[in-house]
């Protein structure tokens, strides 16, 4: 039996909870010391700012499901049907190679190389590495690409070969986050140089 599961790092939505706040107490901070010349320049760095968090921080995710496999990252989200899929593994990011592509997950960073140092015989029980003397970083159970591969690897186990997935796979870009950033980043230079 399959369960639905989304997979985002919460230490993400704290880190953009934080930038917020600090964004925030920026803005008003101007607004407090008066309107001047530089306050638009302020605001559009802020904006730009803000919406880059909510890009890079918020907004990437992976949802799994009994159909298909979903990662969706800043300006493209990717649909894929557990058969279309052909390894599933870590490098940078988790990353699945469907359709002749590598597609990177941004929610799934792989932890820096020192990390190993820091795990524990004990971290690894229950996990399906068995007695490999070396583990890259990328599947320490520990982490959040760990975490994403064991979870996403016994989804596609599981649900490769039953052919439950009728639909094929999909790419969307995502043009509205693609547009809004186009135009704050050129309000932003527009305020910046005038």
């Amino acid at each position: 039996m399959s369960e639905n599961h989304q997979i985002r790092p919460r230490s993400n939505l704290v880190f953009a909870g934080a930038n917020y706040l600090f964004l925030g107490g920026l803005a008003i901070a101007e607004i407090y010391s008066g309107f001047n010349a530089g306050s638009v320049t302020v605001f559009s760095w802020l904006a730009l700012i803000g919406y880059c968090n909510h890009l890079v921080l918020v907004m990437p995710k992976i949802r799994t499901s009994a159909s298909e496999l979903t990662i969706i990252n800043p300006f493209r989200t990717h649909r894929l049907s557990w058969p279309d899929i052909e390894e599933i593994d870590a490098k940078y990011t988790m990353y699945v190679y469907a359709l002749g592509q590598r597609i990177h997950a941004w929610a799934a960073p792989v932890p820096g190389r020192y990390h190993t140092r820091n795990v524990l015989h004990s971290d690894l029980r229950g996990s399906t590495l068995g007695r490999e003397s070396s583990i890259k970083a990328g599947e320490l159970p520990n982490s959040h690409s760990g975490v994403a591969l064991i979870i996403c690897r016994r989804e596609w186990e599981s649900h490769r070969t039953n052919g439950l997935s009728n639909q094929s796979s999909t790419n969307e870009w995502h043009f509205r986050e693609i547009t809004l950033a186009a135009i704050l980043g050129v309000i932003t230079a527009l305020a910046t140089v005038f």
